[in-house]
């Protein structure tokens, strides 16, 4: 926090416009929102990833607290800091319910900029690992591991009905 009040201060008035990437976390510092919108900061990519506290969890993202989103949000569109939020679809604690409530939460929070990605679990990693043993990797064409396609057996969906509330919630 004390590097990017330093950064901030430097760079306002400069008539810079810019983004970056923060954490949820931003919230315990309301004087940073503040300072990076004077700092001509325009957007902030959020990895909120999930509205589910088991998910976020199963993530090692505990630390996001979705209650505390909306009060985010509204911090960040005060300072004219649009949010650009970023989740994850297909953890298996997601169901057709559960993504719904997500769909309707941002819409009811005005979120305009959102980036969702198909839970992949990638070469290489503990969830692919998991995956391949137990026999839920249904597709090995690496040019599909780019997080838009389904490439695992979900737990509460099939892998079409997935990939069809991914294109229907963008």
């Amino acid at each position: 926090p004390d590097y990017s009040k330093e950064l901030f201060a430097a760079i306002k008035g400069r008539n810079i416009r810019w983004l970056s990437q923060a954490s949820v976390q931003m919230l315990e510092h309301p004087d940073l929102i503040e300072a990076a919108g004077k700092a001509g900061c325009k957007s902030l990519y959020l990895g909120i990833e999930s509205l589910n506290p088991e998910s976020l969890r199963s993530m090692r993202k505990g630390f996001n607290k979705p209650e505390h989103y909306p009060e985010l949000f509204e911090r960040l569109e005060r300072a004219g800091i649009r949010p650009f939020v970023g989740m994850i679809l297909g953890l298996d604690q997601d169901t057709p319910e559960t993504l719904q409530e997500t769909l309707q939460f941002l819409l009811k929070h005005r979120v305009q900029n959102v980036f969702l990605n198909i839970f992949t679990p990638l070469p290489g990693t503990d969830s692919y690992d998991e995956m391949e043993a137990t026999g839920r990797i249904i597709d090995r064409d690496w040019s599909k591991y780019d997080i838009g396609h389904v490439v695992f057996q979900p737990v509460h969906f099939t892998p079409d009905e997935l990939q069809q509330t991914y294109w229907r919630m963008y």
